[in-house]
């Protein structure tokens, strides 16, 4: 529902006579709109597999997947949405940033294993590391409405591995 209408167009009466029950039951479960719709997208959104190929690369590309669909269709304009209501609804914002966390802990783990192979030097900033493989990608869907494609995913994959090892 929330794809279709969007933040602004769902209602707690829609959902509630979707579900097939009250909306007296909806608010006792959850207090406000926010609550409801930020409950939902923590529930839909799985976080990220974690990957070990034994190699920066080998992680960046294999994570190029979920990362393009994480970036793209539905979730893209449902993120969309959620972003713009996010700047005025706290309650929003923290879902997104919870999400983002799993997916953010994973990267951790990915750029920290290529410091101790020695791919890239020991004094790496690892978050401004994952701040490079994501941030174009963020710059795409919310200032420049760019189309992401798989290839523009492997495009900044393979540039952060290139920045990162030279």
């Amino acid at each position: 529902m929330l794809r279709d209408v969007g933040v602004r167009g769902l209602t707690v009466e829609a959902v509630a006579a979707d579900a097939g029950v009250s909306v007296g039951s909806v608010y006792r479960r959850w207090s406000t709109k926010s609550a409801l719709i930020a409950a939902a997208y923590r529930e839909a959104l799985a976080p990220a597999e974690p990957v070990d190929t034994g190699s920066l690369a080998g992680d960046l590309a294999e994570i190029a997947e979920q990362t393009f669909r994480f970036f793209s269709g539905d979730h893209a304009r449902i993120l969309l949405a959620l972003m713009t209501e996010a700047g005025t609804d706290p309650e929003l914002l923290s879902a997104i940033q919870e999400t983002a966390n799993p997916r953010r802990t994973g990267l951790r783990a990915i750029i920290q294993r290529a410091v101790e192979r020695g791919e890239i030097p020991r004094d790496t900033d690892v978050e401004l590391a994952i701040d490079l493989l994501v941030g174009p990608l963020w710059t795409r869907l919310l200032v420049t409405g760019r189309r992401i494609t798989r290839s523009t995913v492997q495009k900044v994959a393979d540039l952060t591995v290139a920045a990162l090892t030279s």
